[in-house]
């Protein structure tokens, strides 16, 4: 399915929402799923210059946690919820 954005989705940045976005990031993601594992999904979202910097330097440090499943005493809900 294709992702598309309107002329109103076009105007801010969606990390800031007050920038207007110079770059669109689509990004492959692992999210954990109710076994543990992870399962594989995507991102896209419209961002200026400074919050796509912070997007992918969070994408870099996240590499590492997603080789981890969860944990024994952690749950999909907590993750999405400390994120």
């Amino acid at each position: 399915m294709a992702t598309t954005f309107t002329q109103d989705d076009a105007k801010a940045c969606f990390r800031c929402n007050f920038k207007q976005p110079s770059f669109r990031l689509i990004s492959l993601e692992s999210f954990p799923t109710e076994d543990g594992g992870l399962e594989p999904d995507y991102l896209v979202g419209l961002f200026c210059e400074e919050c796509l910097r912070v997007e992918v330097d969070g994408l870099c440090e996240s590499f590492a946690q997603s080789r981890i499943p969860l944990g024994a005493d952690e749950s999909p809900e907590a993750k999405s919820a400390s994120s």
